[in-house]
C-alpha cells in the first residue's frame, strides 16, 4: 500500500459526501495504495460507512500542509461546494500547494473549477512547478473561458489548445468524444469511449478518482487523463452491454465493470508492472480504429 500511490481527495461539503464516495471508490478500484478523503465534518461518517478502505478526515486549514505532503497526488473538487467557506478553503489549498508542497500533481474538477472561473492566472501559478490536470464538462469549461456555453462549443478543440497554452495545464474536456490536450507540444488525444450512462451526476467524480491515482503512480498528466478517460468510458460500455440497455444502468454497474476495463487495458500494456501507465505503452489501444 505504500508503493501503489497515495492519493488525497478534497471535497465532500455538507450534503455532497456521495461525490467523494464515488471518487474514492473509483480510485481504490484503479489500484490506489491509500486514499485520504478530506471532507466536511458531517460527511466523514457517510464516507466511512460507504468506503471503509478510505481514510476520512474532517478538512480544516490547520495541518493541511502536513497532510498533503504525505501523498503523491491531490484531487480537489468532488462535492467541494461553492460557498464562501469553500472559496476560502480553495485559496488555502492553492497557497499551501504553491508554497509548501511543490511538485505534487493536482487534479481540479467540478466545484473547484467553478470557483476558479475565468481567473486563469490561478491555474498558471499552480502549474508552474507541477502537473495540473483539469477535467471540466462543457459548462465548466465555459466558466473557465468566461464565455457562454454556446461559444465554448464552437471549435472547442481550438479553444482547449489555447487554454492549455495559456495556463500550462493538461485539460480533459468531457463530452462526445472526450478530448485531452497537454501542454508542451499541445498533444491532442481523442477518447471516443463511453455511453450516455456517464451523462449523470457523479460520473465525473469517478473519473477524477481514476485519473488521480494514475498521477499518484507517476504517470504524466496527458497519460493519466487519456488512460483514465479510456477506462472510465470502457467500463460504461461494458456495463451497458451487460444490461442490454442504457436505461436502468447506474454508476454502481459502471463501478463494478471497472476491473474488466482495467483487465482489457492490461492486455495491451507493453511495459513492466512497476512503471507508470503511459500512452507510449499502449500502441494497440491507441492505434486501432476502434480506440
Amino acid at each position: 500500500k505504500g508503493t501503489r500511490g497515495k492519493l488525497a481527495i478534497v471535497g465532500g461539503a455538507e450534503g455532497m459526501a456521495g461525490a467523494v464516495v464515488l471518487s474514492s471508490e473509483a480510485a481504490l478500484r484503479s489500484g490506489a495504495g491509500l486514499v485520504y478523503a478530506h471532507v466536511n465534518a458531517v460527511s466523514v461518517l457517510p464516507l466511512q460507512i460507504s468506503v471503509p478502505q478510505a481514510i476520512a478526515h474532517a478538512v480544516t486549514s490547520d495541518g493541511i500542509a502536513e497532510q498533503l505532503q504525505a501523498v503523491q497526488a491531490v484531487v480537489i473538487g468532488p462535492g467541494f461546494g461553492r460557498s464562501a467557506q469553500s472559496e476560502a478553503l480553495l485559496h488555502t489549498l492553492f497557497e499551501t500547494l504553491i508554497n509548501e508542497v511543490p511538485g505534487t500533481p493536482v487534479l481540479l474538477d467540478a466545484d473547484a473549477l467553478t470557483l476558479i472561473g475565468a481567473n486563469a492566472e490561478r491555474l498558471t501559478s499552480l502549474a508552474r512547478n507541477r502537473e495540473v490536470v483539469c477535467t471540466p464538462h462543457v459548462l465548466e469549461f465555459a466558466r473557465l473561458l468566461g464565455k457562454p456555453a454556446a461559444e465554448s462549443l464552437s471549435d472547442r478543440v481550438a479553444q482547449v489548445h489555447e487554454y492549455v497554452l495559456q495556463t500550462g495545464c493538461t485539460l480533459l474536456l468531457k463530452g462526445t468524444p472526450t478530448v485531452v490536450v497537454a501542454p508542451g507540444d499541445a498533444m491532442t488525444v481523442v477518447v471516443p469511449r463511453g455511453t450516455s450512462v456517464l451523462a449523470t451526476g457523479g460520473a465525473g467524480d469517478m473519473l477524477s478518482g481514476i485519473v488521480g491515482v494514475l498521477l499518484a503512480q507517476g504517470a504524466s498528466g496527458a497519460s493519466a487523463a487519456a488512460v483514465g478517460a479510456w477506462v472510465h468510458g470502457r467500463a460504461a460500455e461494458l456495463a451497458t452491454e451487460a444490461a442490454g440497455v442504457v436505461r436502468g444502468v447506474t454508476l454502481h454497474e459502471v463501478m463494478a465493470a471497472m476491473p474488466d476495463a482495467w483487465h482489457e487495458l492490461a492486455t495491451h500494456f507493453d511495459a513492466p508492472a512497476t512503471e507508470p501507465v503511459e500512452l507510449a505503452h499502449l500502441p494497440r489501444v491507441w492505434g486501432d480504429s476502434s480506440s
